[in-house]
């Protein structure tokens, strides 16, 4: 018994000799271990089942030397290449701007000679176009498939009075208009707006926030807080009139309201049109009626000479609006002004004028 179990010893210490060794150690002792192994199981020291036991265990060690060797030498190669890299790197030549733009045009036309399952797929990237026109411009190269403008708007103004001191204090500066806008298109249909002012009540300052989608060439549709499609004086942007101020007549007519609205233009721009359902109530932010009646506004420009040879005459436009609505007596509020920001008629719900 005592020759058996020093038998196992010695075996034991020659197998974890063998495994704890170098890679090639382990394949030049395959032969000797498994002689050994066979010596050790005839003379029955080791049964089978330790046998087997024992080369299973001998045979995931050798093979995780195996698998660690592979990565080594993996990483040794990674690290070749790397170092030729930087080589060829420091021995290319410099390239001059003149020389880049030939081989960039070498390139194009190496490209175009090649067959569609040749060439590279393109990438997703859009190439973005930045420029400056009445604010700052963000374009693709078709400017329908994304568009985004930056811009702005301040005007102030200086007043004089000759009241004979009726009303003292009133000379003096103003910034009239402070406004931030945000515009654009998306993916040829859709279209956005925002603008936002400044000056004034914080309540009210919200001056354009809306969403649109084109559904055919002609037909388009808007959605949010916007101007109403009603008198061309409104409709107007305020960089394109002459006056910092609008006629009297402009705060008698339906002006931005929150609503839905169908507009568009056809026969080459000949005519353009706009119908909507709004709240009837003027911004958000300003005081809302007690009923709920919407209001209906419309409006219908048409160019009878805009395909004529007269050039005169290509910008001669006639148009109309409509706009109806039932008046709630509890929210009326009519504030007509001179161009010198004057009062010069007020009507209120709390006023004795029967409405």
């Amino acid at each position: 018994m005592v020759n058996k179990h020093l038998m196992r010893i010695v075996f034991i210490l020659v197998g974890l000799l063998s495994v704890l060794g170098s890679t090639p150690c382990v394949r030049a002792q395959d032969s000797a271990f498994d002689t050994l192994i066979h010596i050790l199981e005839e003379k029955e020291v080791l049964t089978g089942k330790e046998v087997e036991s024992i080369r299973g265990t001998v045979e995931l060690e050798r093979q995780r030397l195996l698998d660690k060797e592979k990565e080594l030498t993996e990483r040794e190669e990674a690290l070749r290449r790397r170092e030729e890299e930087l080589k060829a790197k420091e021995k290319a030549p410099e390239v001059r701007p003149g020389e880049a733009v030939v081989a960039s045009e070498e390139k194009g036309r190496e490209e175009a000679a090649k067959g569609p399952s040749e060439r590279e797929e393109p990438g997703e990237a859009i190439p973005i176009e930045v420029s400056f026109k009445d604010g700052l411009r963000f374009t693709s190269e078709e400017p329908a498939q994304f568009s985004l403008h930056l811009g702005g708007l301040l005007q102030a103004d200086h007043r004089a009075f000759d009241y004979d001191h009726a009303q003292p204090g009133k000379d003096g500066f103003d910034t009239r208009k402070a406004r931030f806008l945000i515009e654009g298109q998306l993916l040829d249909r859709f279209d956005y707006g925002f603008q936002y002012e400044f000056q004034g009540v914080e309540s009210k300052n919200l001056l354009d926030g809306y969403a649109g989608a084109r559904l055919v060439p002609e037909l388009g549709l808007r959605a949010g807080q916007f101007k109403e499609p009603f008198s061309l004086q409104h409709v107007t942007s305020d960089r394109n009139i002459f006056f910092a101020e609008r006629s009297m007549a402009y705060y008698l007519t339906p002006l931005r309201d929150i609503g839905v609205m169908a507009h568009g233009s056809g026969w080459g721009d000949s005519i353009n049109y706009g119908v909507g359902f709004f709240n009837g109530d003027g911004r958000d932010g300003l005081t809302r009626g007690e009923e709920d009646a919407l209001e209906v506004t419309g409006r219908v420009a048409v160019k009878p000479f805009a395909h004529s040879p007269w050039p005169l005459l290509q910008n001669l436009q006639v148009g109309g609006s409509l706009a109806h609505a039932r008046i709630d007596n509890t929210n009326v509020q009519i504030n007509i002004k001179t161009a010198g920001l004057t009062t010069f008629l007020d009507v209120a719900s709390a006023s004795k004028f029967g409405v």
